[in-house]
């Protein structure tokens, strides 16, 4: 079989079509995939954020007691 056989090009450009537009299946995966990564980025941003917030109470606490001493 040569580059030029039809049925070989007719192969190649149907891989080519999968990977280019993946079927139903693979979509779905990957957008579960995306909300999974969605989820766990939104949680783990949460907790770092409440952390910051704490540890900023903290330290403004801290810098006000301070300023009582004085």
């Amino acid at each position: 079989m040569s580059d030029s056989d039809p049925a070989h090009d007719h192969a190649g450009n149907g891989e080519r079509a999968r990977a280019a537009a993946p079927d139903g299946s693979d979509l779905e995966r990957a957008e579960q995939l995306v909300a999974e990564w969605g989820e766990r980025l939104g949680s783990w941003l949460s907790r770092s954020l409440a952390r910051a917030r704490e540890e900023a109470e903290d330290i403004w606490a801290e810098a006000q007691e301070r300023k009582r001493e004085l």
